[in-house]
């Protein structure tokens, strides 16, 4: 059994693995049904049929029957939203393709619906992907046509009647009858939708908005008949079918079944219940008028009033309308705002941006100058994310702080000097514990923070309109005539004489530990006993002993002084007997014992070279 393309009725071929096909004609990808039962297949392909033809509510039917069939047809749910969403495949004639068009709107979108979510929660892969595309394309043309409907003003009557005969493609009888009695309706005033008429000057495919909007509002539905095939017809039927079920909501609106050439036992079942009128009798249209009349309570405009009179009363009205709009609305007022001059905020990026660059070098490549600095950012990790983590938050706060206002600005200042606080505590306690100096980066941002902190900037004062209630406006103007006041008499940031103080201080602090060297305790001295460290780096112990305290770290490329000298003979837990352990002093006052490594074919050690003092 062949399934057919629910866009064109052409012949699909299913793509293996999947439940899906493509289209031997309008070669469009779509979703296919989970069922090899022929009597199940042949009710999709005549549902499609249907829908294909306009014939929503009939294609539902079949639909609703496949699934009492089979519960599981996720195919068939989607069948019946194509069928309540009115969709109908059009061609796109940029594209060739085949693109959706809604005939039947709905204020529920259609991912809301309980059918599409049943099909989310059951379909999977290239099947849920397909729906999601589709059912997201439907709901983007039904907001479309939303909004163009909502900007539609409501209509009185809506008359439903068949336009075109399809055997000489001329006006149906049924059409000359609707222009005659829209004709008796806009003569009272009545705001009629009349096909014919009010959608002259639009497109087939521009008409569903237009007509939704005036289903929605009209209080009155006149469907005109004078056969049972032609108010049977796809396009009749799918407008006041939509119009009963608004009905159902709304108890207010009111259908009238109006037909000529026919009898009332002619008529759709669903109008059994209906009050109709027969436009065989003599004055049919007159007694017509005068019941939608009881119905819709609109005064025509008197014509016994003058032109002048009803000119003048118009005007009234709108300088009413003016003047509550303008309560409403309120006073403009002017508020003043302070703005950061652009020059200031282009220097202080570009000076934020070098010290972020300076902080990125420091953590891609070392802190201070070290022969191992890969080595030494690993040991002292913990303290580098304490130390770089808060003082990049603190600098970022800064920044912001500094475009804020004046007063944000002042508290920036501080927190730049916090900043270079926290770098100075950070450098002291390297220098003491490491014996190791700045590098450029530290300095660069020494240098950068200070010139952020006493940078100054003339700001600006700029106005902006806005609305304010009229019980609060007075007040509000005398604030903004006080704070302009205020600005025009100090426009310049300054900087508290404290934060010049502080940054002194700083500077001073950093100025006397860039120029006081360390002792290099490093360099080589051939008049004492000294070890040359090779490789990468060697623990540092309380005693001779591999079990014994760890206290630091000497670096490869270092010299150091040997003190004492002790063989692994004489120790019970030593890696090596025949290895050594040296006392070394490895930073000023500070002494531990070192081990030598295994000693090698040339005789020396793994770990160390041992340098006697020149004789």
């Amino acid at each position: 059994m062949t399934f057919k393309c629910k866009m064109c009725g052409g012949d699909i071929e299913p793509i293996k693995g999947t439940n899906t096909g493509k289209c031997l004609y309008c070669k469009s990808t779509m979703t296919l049904p989970n069922s090899d039962n022929e009597k199940i297949i042949n009710l999709y392909n005549r549902a499609n049929e249907l829908r294909q033809s306009n014939e929503f509510d009939k294609a539902q039917g079949l639909y609703e029957s496949i699934l009492n069939l089979d519960n599981t047809q996720l195919e068939a749910q989607w069948g019946i939203l194509l069928c309540k969403y009115g969709v109908e495949y059009v061609d796109d004639p940029k594209t060739n393709k085949k693109i959706p068009t809604c005939h039947r709107t709905n204020k529920e979108s259609i991912l809301t619906t309980q059918e599409y979510k049943h099909i989310v929660k059951n379909a999977y892969g290239k099947t849920l992907e397909l729906y999601e595309k589709e059912a997201k394309e439907i709901n983007r043309i039904q907001k479309g046509i939303l909004e163009i409907s909502e900007k539609e003003s409501p209509y009185d009557i809506f008359i439903c009647y068949k336009e075109t005969d399809e055997k000489n493609g001329g006006r149906t009888k049924d059409s000359v009858i609707a222009q005659e009695i829209y004709n008796e309706l806009t003569k009272l005033n009545y705001k009629v939708f009349f096909s014919r008429i009010t959608l002259e000057d639009k497109i087939g495919s521009e008409y569903e908005p237009y007509i939704y909007s005036a289903l929605k509002s009209s209080k009155v539905m006149l469907v005109i008949g004078t056969s049972q095939k032609n108010m049977n017809s796809v396009w009749v039927k799918n407008e006041w079918s939509r119009y009963l079920d608004i009905m159902k909501k709304d108890k207010n609106k009111t259908l009238i079944p109006c037909f000529y050439g026919m009898t009332a036992s002619d008529l759709p079942e669903e109008f059994i219940l209906l009050q109709g009128q027969d436009l065989n009798k003599i004055g049919a249209i007159q007694d017509l008028i005068r019941g939608i009349t009881k119905i819709i309570k609109k005064t025509p405009k008197n014509e016994e009033i003058s032109d002048e009179l009803f000119n003048k009363f118009k005007e009234m009205l709108k300088q009413e309308e003016l003047k509550r709009e303008e309560e409403e609305r309120g006073v403009e007022v002017k508020i003043y705002k302070e703005k950061c001059p652009k020059s200031y905020s282009i220097i202080t990026f570009l000076l934020s941006a070098v010290v972020a660059t300076f902080y990125i070098i420091l953590i891609s490549n070392s802190v201070f100058v070290s022969n191992n600095p890969t080595l030494y950012i690993k040991l002292l990790s913990d303290q580098l994310v304490i130390i770089f983590g808060t003082t990049s938050i603190i600098y970022f706060i800064a920044y912001i702080l500094g475009f804020s206002s004046r007063k944000s600005r002042r508290i920036s200042k501080y927190l730049y000097i916090i900043n270079l606080f926290i770098f100075l505590l950070f450098s002291v306690f390297i220098y003491k514990e490491y014996n190791l100096t700045f590098n450029s980066s530290i300095l660069g941002i020494y240098i950068f923070t200070i010139i952020l902190i006493l940078m100054n900037s003339k700001w600006q004062l700029k106005a902006e309109t806005t609305l304010i209630k009229k019980q609060y406006a007075e007040e509000i103007k005398q604030l903004q005539k006080e704070t302009k006041k205020n600005f025009e008499d100090n426009p310049h940031t300054k900087t508290p004489i404290i934060a010049y103080i502080l940054a002194i201080v700083l500077s001073i602090t950093l100025i006397f530990i860039v120029f006081m060297k360390p002792k290099n305790i490093g360099a080589k001295n051939t008049n004492e006993n000294q070890i040359l460290v090779t490789i990468d780096y060697i623990n540092v112990r309380k005693n001779p002993d591999s079990s014994s305290q760890k206290q630091d770290y000497i670096f490869s490329g270092n010299y150091y002084n040997v003190l004492e000298i002790v063989s692994c003979k004489n120790i019970d837990n030593c890696p090596n007997k025949d290895g050594l352990w040296y006392k070394i002093e490895y930073i000023p006052n500070k002494t531990g014992y070192v081990y030598s490594g295994y000693k090698s074919q040339n005789g020396e050690y793994a770990y160390s070279k041992y340098i006697p003092k020149r004789k």
